[in-house]
């Protein structure tokens, strides 16, 4: 059986959505999957849908090594089938007293690897999720591990934070003796945002050995589903989180087992940066003002126009040629780039003479006219 654990100092970075996910686009590839949720929140537990009214077994009595009718109980006694293939040992608050409860105990470290030897012909992978922070849970979960997932929201602090992390994991390997392969994933990416491609930029050139090709992008269906107690795969199959989903449990199994997925899990990678890279052209394209390194890009989507302007503070409202948008090989839409300062600027769209606000931009304020001026902040 293959142990990833999901560890991040910080929170709030996708580790939970991360581990009901890829566990059931796992289940999906025909691959028994157990999740183990080892935070005292049990929000893994709650995000597949039980309710933590409804759990009488949680992994607190695997860790704490309670009996049951025919010996110690294992994780597979505790397991609920969430979809076919895919199983959860769920969480509960009283993780939360378990450092107390082992304090002193020898091999307490080592509780959560000995329940998953017992369990691993039951299942093909177990996926650890782990709370923030580093305690007995989480070093329970590394200790276990052969591989450490690290999603890393594109955020200054979890970026930031990303090296503290890596550290923890190779402390914990070296006290052991033991070094799980570390895969970082970027989660929560938006391709709109100049900061966070920067960001992903320099995330792989600095941990290029260890970050994962696949990105988690942005996308509010995962929020959704984990309110239903769902995974993606079965709230929204066609969506791109869980396109991204299983573009990233194809890549783990083509980098783990070297099996059937290998080339299949290539190939799906590829296209999804060629998609990444369409999105990414297609984003240039938006309508209204975009701020770009040097300057603002400005795009009109004005079908049947003859001419194009746009006039502003920046260039004393003239309708000079140099106003001129330039039309563009997409029919109806018009383009022009400013280089400008950082600072606030108010402008217009002229289309064939008339002056009108850019219906692309909803900031906007009055002029002396009674009309509204579109308004962009170059940073």
């Amino acid at each position: 059986m293959r142990v990833i654990t999901i560890f991040n100092h910080k929170g709030g970075c996708g580790k939970t959505t991360t581990a009901i996910n890829l566990a059931a686009t796992l289940a999906g590839a025909k691959r028994r999957v157990l999740l183990v949720d080892l935070d005292p929140q049990a929000h893994a537990t709650i995000g597949c849908g039980v309710r933590e009214d409804e759990v009488e077994l949680s992994t607190w009595h695997v860790m704490r090594g309670e009996g049951g009718e025919s010996g110690p109980l294992g994780l597979p006694d505790i397991a609920w089938e969430v979809v076919d293939g895919f199983y959860l040992a769920p969480g509960s608050v009283g993780l939360a007293s378990l450092e107390q409860t082992l304090a002193g105990t020898d091999g307490r470290e080592l509780r959560l690897r000995g329940a998953l030897d017992q369990a691993a012909k039951r299942y093909d992978v177990a996926l650890v999720d782990c709370g923030p922070g580093l305690g007995i849970l989480s070093m329970n979960a590394i200790v276990a591990a052969d591989e450490v997932l690290v999603p890393v929201d594109l955020g200054f602090f979890s970026t930031y934070g990303l090296a503290r992390t890596v550290e923890t994991i190779e402390t914990v390997a070296e006290r052991i003796g033991r070094q799980p392969v570390v895969r970082v994933l970027a989660t929560m990416y938006d391709t709109r945002a100049r900061t966070m491609r920067r960001a992903l930029a320099a995330l792989r050139n600095q941990h290029g050995p260890t970050m994962l090709e696949t990105v988690i992008r942005f996308h509010v269906g995962l929020r959704e589903a984990a309110a239903m107690g769902s995974p993606i795969a079965e709230f929204s199959p066609n969506s791109r989180g869980h396109e991204d989903y299983r573009t990233l449990a194809q890549e783990l199994l083509a980098a783990g087992l070297q099996l059937e997925y290998e080339e299949m899990a290539r190939r799906e990678v590829r296209d999804h940066q060629a998609r990444e890279k369409a999105v990414d052209k297609k984003i240039e394209m938006v309508y209204g003002a975009i701020p770009i390194e040097d300057g603002v890009r400005f795009v009109c989507n004005a079908p049947g126009a003859a001419r194009v302007q746009v006039a502003g503070d920046f260039n004393q409202w003239a309708t000079t040629p140099d106003a001129d948008m330039a039309s563009t090989d997409q029919p109806g839409v018009w383009t022009k780039e400013v280089r400008l300062p950082a600072g606030r600027y108010a402008y217009r769209l002229i289309i064939d003479g008339r002056w009108t606000s850019d219906p692309a931009n909803p900031y906007v304020e009055s002029n002396p006219y009674g009309e509204l001026n579109s308004v962009v902040e170059v940073p």
